[in-house]
C-alpha cells in the first residue's frame, strides 16, 4: 500500500488508524500464488527452465535486500527496529516462497526432461 503524505491532508490519528488496516501479517500471504504468465501445468521444459531463472534471480534480489536491511537495522533506535523487524519478515516470507517456487520449477523440470518425479508441488 502507498501512502502519499501531504502537509495537512488529514490528520495523524486517521494515518495511524490507516497503518494498522495495512498491516498484512506474514501468516496472512496467500502462500504461492503463481506470477503472472506462470503456468504449473506447462509440459514445456523451456518454460520451465525460464521459471526457475526468474525465481532465482528474484531470490538473489531479495537476499541483496534483506542484507542491506539487517545491517540498516544496527542504525536505528530500538522503536523503528521493533517496527521494522516486520519488514524484515515480510521480506523472509517472499523469499521462502520463491524458493518454494525454485524448487517446485527445478522438480518439474526435472520431470519434463524425464529425469522423474520430485516432491514439488505447485
Amino acid at each position: 500500500m502507498l501512502i502519499l503524505l501531504c502537509q495537512g491532508a488529514f490528520p495523524y490519528a486517521a494515518l495511524k488508524q490507516s497503518r494498522k488496516k495495512a498491516k498484512v501479517g506474514v501468516s496472512e500471504l496467500v502462500v504461492d500464488r503463481l506470477m503472472p504468465g506462470e503456468d504449473a501445468l506447462t509440459m514445456r521444459s523451456r518454460d520451465a527452465e525460464h521459471w526457475i531463472a526468474v525465481y532465482a534471480e528474484m531470490i538473489g534480489f531479495k537476499r541483496q535486500v534483506l542484507d542491506r536491511v539487517l545491517v540498516g537495522l544496527d542504525a536505528v533506535s530500538n522503536e523503528a527496529r521493533t517496527e521494522l523487524s516486520e519488514d524484515v519478515e515480510l521480506i523472509q516470507a517472499q523469499m521462502h516462497r520463491y524458493e518454494r517456487r525454485l524448487s517446485f520449477w527445478a522438480d518439474r523440470a526435472g520431470v519434463l526432461n524425464g529425469a522423474g518425479p520430485g516432491n514439488g508441488e505447485a
